[in-house]
């Protein structure tokens, strides 16, 4: 710019701020005509404006050619009484790292890159669709690897389960390529990236969540448990029974143990119930023996990673499980019988009673080990195969998921103890 337009240019855009200040503050109900307001507005609330900020680069240029970040990680109810945003479509998505999302795409140029950390559960949670849409209905290609927090983690001290996501920008709709969820010991971090696989995995996306795909296996065994139209919540009722499914809603990151007896708990010597105990409620022993063998089964945590946060047990992540009763075969019916009343025989066998101090008092639970029934598992597998139409390679690659974590961390992390757990 030469020198002499250089204060025209600077008076322009500081007008231009000044319009723009009283516009966005008038939009939060301040009014304007008050000096006083309208100085303490832009002292709370110091807005940016990207467009006379960076005049010549989202003027001039388009936008920015690469935008990378670790947004915060914060709920907006939690800062929301100090700072609001309006007419944002990721408002109902309730976290700043999805508003932070939304300001990049905005100021990212045709065909720029943008790649950001995110928490996993971005893509595994209902409110946050809005937050993948923008993503995906902007890049012609979308990459998503994720990250587990256990055994080691891609940040120190950051205990979450991390997603990186990749995209250019374009509007169009994109292909997505995801990673499986990923696992690794400190020492094996230098390879972590230079390995990274991804598999192509569009069809895959249902609302909410985009599964953790890692190979194409996982793409034809999702497909043909999408061809099963009824799901576990078919067979729940909204009323106490007395067939009743117990899982705790947290823990578990190697092993889900659901029962259909109550595991048992004490308090300072009396017989309790832990925080973390939870239900479904079914019409019928049928119904109840079923869905207790399949959902203990590799499958159903496979499937449980794929499609949720990998921490907590929501209600919806057993109860989307797709499992259609009706159509199992006689035989097939009557094996899960018997195999689900081997395996909760074999897990009251193989269980001790475990004493801890925490701060609710003296506690004496009821700790179970499914590594050691993993043959029982592995019996409702081939079972559930044989329903589903899984190939043997299919068949193998469920049985032995994640197999070198979940049968090598025996005394790591599946049996650590915490008071958050009870």
């Amino acid at each position: 710019v030469p020198p002499e337009h250089k204060q025209e240019i600077h008076n322009k855009l500081k007008a231009l701020e000044d319009e723009l200040n009283r516009y966005l503050a008038n939009e939060y109900g301040v009014d304007t005509s008050k000096k006083d307001a309208c100085e303490q507005w832009l002292k709370s609330h110091q807005p940016f404006h990207w467009f006379v900020e960076f005049y010549g680069i989202v003027h001039d240029k388009g936008g920015f050619d690469v935008i990378i970040g670790n947004p915060p990680y914060v709920e907006y109810s939690e800062v929301r009484r100090a700072y609001t945003v309006h007419y944002l479509e990721t408002e109902l998505c309730n976290n700043l790292y999805a508003f932070v999302m939304e300001r990049s795409v905005k100021v990212l140029k045709e065909k720029g890159r943008c790649g950001m950390i995110v928490p996993i559960s971005a893509f595994c949670t209902d409110r946050m669709e809005k937050f993948q849409l923008l993503q995906l209905c902007n890049s012609s290609n979308f990459w998503l690897s994720n990250y587990a927090e256990r055994p080691s983690k891609l940040f120190e001290g950051v205990e979450r389960n991390l997603s990186i996501t990749l995209f250019d920008k374009k509007h169009s709709n994109a292909r997505i390529f995801t990673t499986a969820y990923l696992k690794w010991y400190a020492e094996n971090r230098v390879y972590l990236f230079p390995t990274i696989n991804y598999t192509i995995a569009t069809n895959t996306k249902v609302f909410g969540i985009i599964p953790k795909i890692g190979t194409q296996a996982e793409v034809n065994v999702l497909e043909k448990m999408k061809k099963v139209h009824n799901k576990i919540d078919n067979y729940t009722v909204n009323r106490v029974t007395k067939y009743i499914l117990y899982y705790r809603n947290s823990g578990g990151r190697y092993w889900k143990i659901i029962t259909d007896f109550q595991p048992d708990f004490f308090l300072n010597g009396r017989k309790s119930i832990s925080s973390r105990e939870s239900y479904l409620y079914f019409d019928t022993t049928e119904a109840l023996l079923v869905s207790v063998a399949s959902l203990n089964s590799n499958l159903y945590f496979w499937y449980y990673v794929m499609h949720s946060d990998a921490r907590t047990n929501n209600p919806s992540d057993l109860k989307m499980f797709p499992l259609d009763i009706q159509s199992l075969s006689s035989t097939h019916m009557n094996e899960l019988f018997a195999l689900c009343k081997k395996l909760m025989t074999d897990y009251k066998a193989k269980s001790i009673m475990q004493d801890g101090k925490y701060r609710t008092g003296l506690v004496k639970f009821q700790q179970f080990f499914p590594i050691k029934s993993k043959p029982i598992l592995d019996e409702i597998d081939c079972v559930l195969a044989r329903h589903y139409g899984f190939t043997e390679e299919e068949l193998d690659f469920i049985v032995n998921y994640d197999i070198k974590y979940r049968m090598g961390r025996e005394n790591e992390e599946e049996y650590e103890r915490t008071s958050n757990e009870l």
